[in-house]
């Protein structure tokens, strides 16, 4: 099957990086693969880890640009291709696919909660998939949208794996990985958290890993509450520090206030780290609604802090968080991920010859 996967990025992030292992897998099982990238951003550690079996395409539109010289190159692209499916990763690219025949191969995955803004042309977009069930259930009740749930996947075997019989380090040590956009990701919530522990005299230190537009903001509030020497903003780092690195921490949060899914909670568990979440969001899926991992109130600092102090002090034993990376391996594997999307290409390409 010839496949054609359309973003508009490949920078740092979930879906970037899941659309990177979903196409390089799928090549990988013998199908023709080609990645078409819209505009200019590209992060080259990411794309370089396509492989050769992947075709990709960068088609380097100014992001803002409004020149149509692009999205014509893109559909002479696509039209010269002719491939079985187009795969939209962001269902606002249908508006710019103007020959009727791609316009028939459509398919998109919605990868994020609704949002006016994500929710585009959602309905003119072909087949909807949603990476999680929670995703699934949101348009439905907001679109009135009928979708398929195709879980996101990883490669839980490139993780390194938390020792089993490690205990907890001293400070204890907490990680978050992902964009600095508190309104969606919700570090605010996790840094008064920390705050909250520190004032009790517990010995804590709190990684953040990731960029974005909140960092002056989340800087602003660590100086505030007195945490310069308690947490830390990284910055972005390559994928493989990640997969290499997470192990290194006793345990990972996610606070998020509106997440589709949450990969970085499924590669911790496939580390064999315990991970808290927010219980408001797709993540509860990823933990079993708390039997493979545990929930905090979203929004909530306070009760963050008493899950946090729980785990502190009833640290899991290996069983639970070899439970947590069996779960993982089962159901979150890219490999999975990967051919169920072309179950449902097939079943696209048949119905479209009726």
């Amino acid at each position: 099957m010839k496949i054609a996967h359309v973003t508009y990025g490949l920078g740092m992030g979930g879906i970037e990086t899941m659309l990177v292992n979903i196409s390089r897998e799928q090549a990988t099982s013998g199908h023709q693969v080609h990645l078409v990238v819209l505009n200019d951003i590209v992060e080259e550690s990411l794309a370089g880890r396509i492989g050769e079996g992947v075709s990709l395409h960068l088609l380097g539109r100014p992001c803002g640009s409004y020149n149509p010289v692009y999205i014509i190159r893109m559909n002479r692209l696509l039209r010269s291709l002719a491939p079985d499916v187009v795969h939209l990763h962001y269902s606002s690219l249908s508006r710019y696919l103007f020959y009727r025949g791609l316009k028939r191969r459509m398919c998109v995955t919605l990868h994020e909660m609704y949002r006016p803004e994500v929710v585009k042309r959602l309905d003119r977009s072909g087949p909807v998939f949603a990476i999680s069930d929670m995703v699934r259930e949101d348009i439905a009740s907001k679109l009135g949208l009928e979708a398929t749930t195709v879980y996101n996947g990883i490669y839980p075997e490139q993780l390194k794996r938390r020792l089993s019989d490690r205990k907890p380090s001293e400070p204890f040590s907490i990680v978050e990985v992902g964009r600095l956009f508190h309104p969606e990701k919700g570090q605010d919530i996790l840094i008064r958290a920390v705050a909250a522990l520190v004032g009790r005299g517990r010995n804590v230190r709190l990684t953040l890993i990731g960029e974005g537009n909140s960092r002056v903001f989340l800087e602003s509030l660590i100086a505030e509450l007195g945490l310069g020497e308690r947490v830390e903003l990284m910055g972005n780092m390559p994928q493989s520090y990640v997969l290499s690195h997470i192990a290194d921490y006793d345990l990972f949060v996610q606070p998020s206030r509106l997440e589709g899914f949450g990969l970085t909670v499924a590669e911790a568990m496939a580390a064999g780290v315990p991970v808290l979440v927010s219980d408001n969001n797709a993540p509860v899926e990823v933990v079993g609604h708390g039997k493979y991992g545990y929930l905090f109130h979203g929004e909530d600092p306070t009760d963050c802090a008493r899950r946090i102090e729980e785990i502190m002090d009833s640290y899991p034993d290996s069983s639970f968080l070899a439970r947590a990376y069996e779960r993982v391996n089962t159901l979150y594997n890219v490999r999975n991920t990967a051919s169920r999307y072309v179950e449902l290409y097939e079943k696209l390409v048949i119905s479209r010859q009726r």
